[in-house]
């Protein structure tokens, strides 16, 4: 009976011993994401954040997580809010060429 107890214990042991190097791999790797991310909200924000910060960041959510990638990634190119104007859709402001008789005499009452 004492040799059954001797191996049980054994293996709950090394198991342990597993389950502790599978962890110490994801909280390194966690780190290493976690400093990466870090890294990028700190260009977006223009201030480096310290390290209680990235600390959160690696024990946060993994899906809160990779929304603030999806943040700082869309962060790499500007969308265009349209082209140039083009020289049929300038309109000229200043000036007395194609004005109509109320425009010219609102003209003449400013400038007197």
């Amino acid at each position: 009976m004492s040799n059954i107890l001797l191996d049980t214990a054994e293996i709950l042991e090394k198991l342990a011993a597993y389950v502790d190097g599978i962890e110490s791999q994801k909280q390194e790797v966690s780190a290493a994401s976690a400093r990466s991310l870090a890294e990028k909200v700190s260009e977006s924000l223009g201030h480096r954040l310290d390290v209680n910060m990235i600390n959160k960041i690696a024990q946060a959510d993994p899906d809160m997580v990779n929304l603030l990638a999806q943040l700082t990634q869309s962060g790499d190119s500007v969308d265009s809010l349209g082209g140039p104007a083009t020289p049929t859709h300038s309109t000229k402001v200043a000036g007395s060429g194609d004005m109509g008789a109320a425009e010219a005499s609102l003209m003449d009452w400013l400038r007197a």
